[in-house]
């Protein structure tokens, strides 16, 4: 009963903070923040948020993590000229921060990611998935320290989803 009263306990604190967000992103919006937010909790409840900002013909991929009860200064993960989208999080148990997000160019969308490893983030990787499209990434890390993304592609005749461990 004590684990699912704790559950509860952040599954309420992460929608007020949520509600905390939604509340202060008119202002991002209006500073040229693309309007979406993801925020992740990782295994410990420790909360971060990722967005994307378009700068020009730059969408820049952002995360921020909330600590001592404020939010840090957002880091730049990513910088790119292609449209990135619907950004996803984890934090696996050896502190690792995992961003995995959608990359449009043109008429295919592909995914990317990029990990926190040694205090520095990664050059952006692209994800081969050998689909026409591949959007939407959900990404996990499980009790034994696997990374699961799940993601919806379209192979050309169907739209599916798909799921990749690594």
């Amino acid at each position: 009963m004590e684990a699912y009263t704790n559950m509860c306990c952040r599954y309420i604190s992460l929608c007020f903070l949520i509600l905390a967000l939604l509340a202060a992103s008119a202002d991002a919006e209006e500073q040229g923040t693309v309007p979406l937010k993801v925020v992740g909790v990782d295994h410990e409840s420790q909360a971060e948020l990722v967005w994307v900002e378009q700068r020009g013909a730059q969408y820049d991929l952002y995360l921020s993590e909330y600590n001592n009860g404020t939010w840090q200064p957002g880091q730049l993960v990513a910088r790119s000229k292609l449209l990135n989208v619907t950004p996803t999080i984890a934090r696996d148990k050896d502190g690792h921060i995992w961003v995995v997000w959608s990359g449009r160019s043109g008429t295919t969308t592909d995914l990317y990611y990029s990990v926190w490893q040694n205090n520095v983030w990664s050059a952006p990787v692209k994800i081969e998935t050998h689909l026409v499209s591949s959007l939407s990434p959900c990404l996990i890390v499980d009790q034994h320290n696997q990374l699961w993304l799940a993601w919806a592609g379209f192979d050309g005749e169907d739209d599916d989803i798909f799921f990749s461990r690594w």
